[in-house]
């Protein structure tokens, strides 16, 4: 099932990440002692993603017994700059795959972060603090349905 959604479908993965403070990543690069090489903070974190994806690649082309790019060429990133984007953005990315056609619910897709945000799972991801930005679980649920999807994918994919 995989190798027909990675390959007969668009592939690309959406990702929301919280970058940690300035000062926290300059206390993290001391203690790591890996300051060269980075001029900005930015390109720290653009390096740090592009190692993610390319070690994740390779995991997969091993695994699959193929070779070549994974994922579409373009990194994009995004500013978060309001709670109204942040919650927006939250509610696109969970609600991508029914775009995409893949399901008609986002219970349905199960490589989503949906689960851990209306399960009560075991998860890294910082639940708690996002489900603040919505209120409460079912609010988190309502937002996601009533979303408009196609004014969402203007703002996100433009």
């Amino acid at each position: 099932m995989i190798n027909r959604i990675l390959f007969n479908r668009t592939s690309h993965i959406h990702l929301m990440v919280r970058v940690k403070s300035e000062e926290e990543l300059v206390e993290f690069l001391k203690r790591e002692k890996n300051l060269q090489g980075f001029e900005n903070l930015g390109g720290l974190v653009s390096q740090r993603l592009s190692n993610l994806f390319n070690a994740y690649t390779k995991a997969f082309n091993k695994m699959y017994n193929r070779k070549g790019s994974l994922f579409i060429p373009n990194f994009n990133r995004k500013l978060i700059d309001s709670d109204e984007y942040f919650v927006r953005l939250i509610a696109y990315i969970h609600n991508n795959p029914i775009h995409h056609g893949f399901t008609s619910h986002p219970n349905q897709w199960p490589f989503s972060s949906w689960h851990a945000y209306v399960l009560n799972k075991l998860t890294r991801i910082k639940k708690e603090e996002a489900l603040l930005w919505f209120g409460d679980v079912e609010n988190f649920k309502t937002i996601h349905r009533e979303i408009n999807v196609e004014k969402c994918i203007q703002l996100f994919e433009s």
